[in-house]
């Protein structure tokens, strides 16, 4: 089930084209019900409002996670009032009216229902499209205070320990904490299973599906982890990330290795095309960051990476219309760069054994949940076009990682970059 939205409005057109028009954000996952217009004699069509439609309106949107009703003017808010009337207490405490912008509002709403979020994340949602002078039309008499406290982030309660939720404590003994690979391994074993999980570590928690979300949380050896999980296949999921967090998650001391430095006696430039550039025979030394334990003599090559620089790529808008269409553009760029980091850590596997693994773990990030709702819900509430959500969300989740301050995870900050830059040039690409 998830929250329905039902649309108000004076006019039977405008009501079905606002419904039609979000029904394109929810891919049928949530019931959208127009309810314009009011009836003559004859039982034609006339403009005006009818508390009957409204009110039939909410009993088809309302399937028990309760309903939006997004009114366009007037009195609009009458009859639907007087609907309400004509519910049962327990139906009416779950029915939300709101004054939020009617088409950009329903659009907003939509994808935020559609994700199954609560009533009121989606009655937030819509109202973050509008302005507090108009959202105080619907409750004129509250304090300021209170009216400007609409517009602030809804955070989802946390679940209480119940019957139904398992819990483990584990402490994390690899030497490099849960950085990529391990984390990588820690989402990936988590999804095998049908169950709701989350971890939580350092006073906060991430479900553990968002690649993201367990790097976010900044894990490093000694710390402890709580891991909650819900669902008919609880128990084993605890017990496989049980026994994946004893095993160091399979990782060997070398995956740990101290950074050295080391004289290069012939360095060259390389960007990420694969041009090389002027060499470089001075003294100099330069610090990087090794792969495995030893020492090796050779050429160096210094790699530069052409990635973008998301925080300089230009906020590109759209119009309400092209949403649906931006949408479906990112989720195909997202899609097909995940499959050719995937094919990339195959290839590599065979020459540079688990440390490929990075590109893996950069294609889950691309299909972390967290990232895709994020840049969906900036493309339908900013109307961002696609590679500018995209740009901006990822921005600011390797923003969070590179505060993080341990140097692996400023790595990755730099990897969630490299991905969302990969997936850009394919949407920029598809605008030749």
């Amino acid at each position: 089930m998830t929250v329905g939205l039902v649309i108000v409005s004076h006019s039977t057109q405008l009501a079905r084209g606002a419904a039609e028009l979000a029904a394109q954000m929810a891919h049928g996952h949530t019931a959208i019900i127009p309810a314009g217009g009011a009836s003559d004699e004859k039982g034609g069509d006339i403009l005006g409002t009818s508390a009957d439609r409204i009110l039939q309106a909410i009993q088809e949107a309302d399937s028990g996670d309760g309903a939006l009703v997004l009114l366009d003017m007037g009195s609009a808010i009458l009859s639907a009032e007087m609907a309400l009337e004509f519910l049962d207490d327990e139906q009416r405490q779950r029915i939300l009216m709101s004054y939020a912008p009617l088409v950009e509002g329903a659009i907003a709403a939509a994808l935020e229902a559609s994700l199954g979020h609560s009533l009121a994340v989606v009655k937030r949602a819509a109202e973050q499209t509008g302005q507090l002078e108009q959202l105080l039309r619907l409750k004129p008499v509250a304090p300021a205070e209170d009216m400007a406290a609409m517009l602030a982030p809804v955070v989802e309660p946390v679940p209480t320990e119940s019957a139904d939720i398992q819990t483990i404590q584990l402490t994390i003994t690899n030497p490099t904490g849960l950085h990529a690979r391990p984390a990588s391994l820690f989402v990936q074993t988590s999804a095998r299973f049908q169950a709701a999980i989350t971890i939580e570590s350092n006073g906060r928690r991430s479900d553990a599906s968002s690649l993201i979300g367990v790097l976010s949380l900044g894990i490093r050896q000694g710390n402890s982890i709580t891991i909650h999980a819900s669902g008919s296949e609880a128990s084993a999921a605890l017990a496989a990330l049980r026994e994946l967090v004893e095993a160091n998650f399979y990782e060997t001391a070398s995956a740990a290795a101290p950074s050295t430095t080391v004289p290069a006696t012939s360095v060259q430039a390389v960007s990420s095309s694969g041009k090389k550039g002027i060499p470089n025979h001075t003294s100099a030394l330069w610090h990087g960051t090794p792969s495995s334990a030893g020492v090796a003599l050779g050429p160096a090559l210094l790699y530069t990476s052409s990635a973008l620089a998301l925080e300089h790529i230009e906020k590109r808008t759209i119009v309400p219309a092209q949403v649906p269409a931006e949408q479906q553009r990112l989720r195909e760029a997202l899609k097909i760069t995940q499959q050719e980091l995937e094919l990339l850590a195959q290839e590599l596997q065979q020459h540079v054994g688990k440390d490929a693994a990075i590109f893996s773990a950069q294609a889950l990030m691309l299909s972390d949940s967290a990232l895709l709702d994020e840049a969906l819900s900036s493309i339908a509430h900013h109307l961002y076009d696609a590679a500018s959500a995209l740009a901006d969300v990822a921005e600011r989740q390797a923003t969070v990682l590179a505060q993080l301050g341990d140097p692996l995870f400023v790595a990755r900050a730099t990897d969630v970059r490299d991905a969302a830059s990969r997936a850009i040039d394919h949407l920029r690409e598809q605008r030749h």
